[in-house]
């Protein structure tokens, strides 16, 4: 179902949004991610989030069918950014949702702002 636009915030991510969305396993720590992703020789996708309508939103854009299936290529981790601003500094993330995708030897090689658009989402991560 379309969702009015106004002042609702998650109205434009809910506009013709599947039913369907994939619950992604996100680890909390960063190190032990990039532990794991070095072994399995693939990058890490770090979303730096917190609580806000916007920010659910978009995370439940990453679960939908078409971005989640690429998301299978990358190591998960979800961080708290106002709980973790020194990590959020190293990686120059100001605001959330953000993504910071980090190479298996730990240098970041791009970093993602939100959209509302699922294919832009799909494209850009495609490119790692």
């Amino acid at each position: 179902p379309v969702v009015p636009t106004g002042s609702n915030p998650l109205a434009s991510y809910q506009a013709n949004a599947p039913a369907a969305t994939t619950k992604l396993a996100f680890s909390t720590n960063l190190e032990s991610a990039l532990a794991e992703a070095k072994k399995a020789r693939r990058p890490v996708l770090v979303l730096f989030s917190g609580e806000s309508q916007q920010a659910t939103a978009f995370e439940e854009l990453l679960g939908r069918p078409a971005v989640a299936d690429v998301l299978k290529d990358f190591s998960l981790v979800r961080i708290d950014y106002r709980k973790n601003r020194e990590v959020a500094r190293k990686y120059a993330v100001t605001k959330f949702p953000y993504i910071v995708i980090i190479n298996r030897h730990g240098f970041a090689e791009g970093h993602l702002l939100p959209s509302k658009s699922e294919t832009a989402v799909r494209e850009s991560l495609v490119s790692y």
